[in-house]
């Protein structure tokens, strides 16, 4: 049965002719119903560790609800998801990098050291009905990487993290009587040049409802209220690129294998031999 909660997962990565090197930035809003009727929202940010520290005080904002404006979040952990290495390959940790394994470690993360934030709130109630334009919850900031490869002068963007919950029908939210799909798999940030690619976000709905997936637009950070398209606005894609066609295909080189996306399983697939760094966003139903 169809509820029609709306997630949306972005994420950047490089691609490379080294075995490992990246540059990732994103993130996801999720929540679940918990004891109580009430609902927990959970953040996860991912940031590139040779970036700025994420803030330790954060919220999301609330739109189209009569009475619930913002949800304050705290911070719950922050881990290293660096990608692993092969045997032969260098290791890479937030910490350093090791020019081989075992050998000392640099004094800063190169490139492909990734940190995840997670951030969550006390339980809280949503009384009241979803109206046709949905619960909209989101969380944006400043700013985007300027070497980022499909977006136009990415550099002067923002981002912004949005998810939608919408009526059911007409129930009231309180007490709560869902929880959102889940991503379960953590975005891949190292993607070597000319080797073919597949992942999978492995979404996971608690209630066992179906998901659908497909891509959509990266949005610029807004002021001073959500209201899309004109606030904030879809970032425009360099040429040759398109929220439908995020990664390299045969316009950039004819051996490209372009992306796709499996509507039902949400497994992505392609193969590139252009090297830079890409953003992506996920969206997924249910």
């Amino acid at each position: 049965m169809l509820k029609r909660f709306i997630l949306l997962i972005a994420f950047a990565a490089l691609f490379s002719s080294k075995t490992n090197a990246s540059h990732l930035m994103g993130g996801e809003i999720t929540w679940d119903c918990v004891g109580g009727g009430q609902y927990v929202f959970t953040m996860k940010l991912y940031r590139d560790c040779n970036g700025i520290a994420t803030s330790s005080i954060v919220s999301l904002s609330v739109w189209n609800h009569p009475t619930v404006f913002s949800i304050p979040l705290n911070l719950i952990s922050q881990t290293d998801i660096s990608p692993s290495c092969n045997s032969g390959g260098p290791g890479i940790s937030c910490a350093g990098a090791q020019a081989q394994p075992g050998w000392p470690l640099s004094a800063s993360p190169v490139a492909g050291a990734v940190q995840e934030t997670v951030f969550q709130s006390a339980p809280l109630t949503l009384p009241g009905v979803p109206s046709g334009l949905g619960w909209i919850f989101t969380y944006d900031d400043c700013c985007r990487n300027g070497s980022i490869s499909n977006l136009q002068t990415a550099g002067a963007y923002g981002f912004t993290l949005r998810a939608a919950m919408y009526s059911y029908n007409g129930q009231n939210a309180n007490p709560c009587f869902d929880s959102s799909p889940k991503f379960l798999e953590n975005p891949s940030s190292v993607i070597c040049v000319g080797y073919p690619f597949t992942y999978n976000h492995n979404a996971f709905d608690p209630e066992l409802d179906s998901l659908s997936y497909s891509w959509a637009d990266p949005l610029d950070d807004f002021n001073p209220v959500y209201n899309p398209p004109l606030d904030p606005i879809s970032i425009p894609f360099a040429p040759g690129y398109s929220a439908v066609s995020p990664l390299p295909g045969v316009i950039q080189n004819p051996a490209n294998v372009p992306a796709t996306i499996n509507a039902a399983t949400g497994e992505i697939s392609f193969t590139s031999f252009t090297q830079g760094n890409f953003v992506t966003v996920v969206k997924v139903e249910a």
